[in-house]
């Protein structure tokens, strides 16, 4: 299973694959398997062409593989708002952004299931129930974290680009079941309050 990534320092998630790959061939492991995400493909970004180019070198390694395709994970937002984008009295959000975020114990479900059933090649996107703005995420957010004003913002980078553009979403993979409010319930609520509600 190979699930390491370094968004943040281009090309090491592919050198540290073929170094995998490698060990993989000379161990004879049967089966290798690899969580890429939605869009990779569309390149707007340099992490999502790592992404691509470790999808192709698995495939061309001549080991059997599945690779799974999700869209972000409900604790990736969380992390967003709570260590960037909501961190201080004034919040700064970034226009036009939409997500389709899914839990990650359906994703490790998913990930077993690829395990038990053996080789599948490149398996189906996995995405969240429901597609949602940024915004509304981080209305549901402060609810927990309390309010603050919001002045919404412009962002050209790459990485803002793929999330305006949709190219992270997967309407018609909607596998997830939790959504982005349940999860947010049973993750950043206390229990007693919880139980005053």
């Amino acid at each position: 299973m190979h699930a390491a990534s370094s968004p943040f320092k281009r090309g090491v998630d592919v050198s540290g694959t073929r170094h995998l790959l490698a060990a993989a061939a000379h161990s004879n492991v049967r089966h290798f398997v690899f969580i890429s995400i939605v869009g990779v493909d569309k390149k707007d970004w340099y992490y999502y062409a790592d992404k691509r180019l470790i999808e192709q070198l698995i495939a061309r390694s001549g080991i059997a593989f599945s690779i799974l395709r999700t869209t972000q994970f409900h604790d990736f937002i969380h992390r967003f708002l709570d260590d960037l984008f909501l961190r201080f009295p004034i919040g700064f959000l970034p226009r036009g952004w939409r997500f389709q975020t899914i839990d990650t114990g359906e994703v490790a479900a998913l990930l077993r299931d690829a395990v038990l059933r053996g080789p599948g090649g490149r398996l189906p996107d996995a995405g969240g129930p429901e597609i949602l703005t940024l915004r509304h995420m981080a209305d549901v957010w402060m609810e927990t974290r309390g309010r603050r004003p919001i002045i919404p913002f412009p962002a050209p980078f790459l990485m803002g680009k793929a999330f305006a553009r949709g190219h992270n979403l997967a309407p018609d993979q909607r596998v997830g079941r939790l959504t982005w409010r349940e999860w947010v319930q049973k993750t950043l609520v206390p229990p007693a309050q919880m139980a005053a509600t």
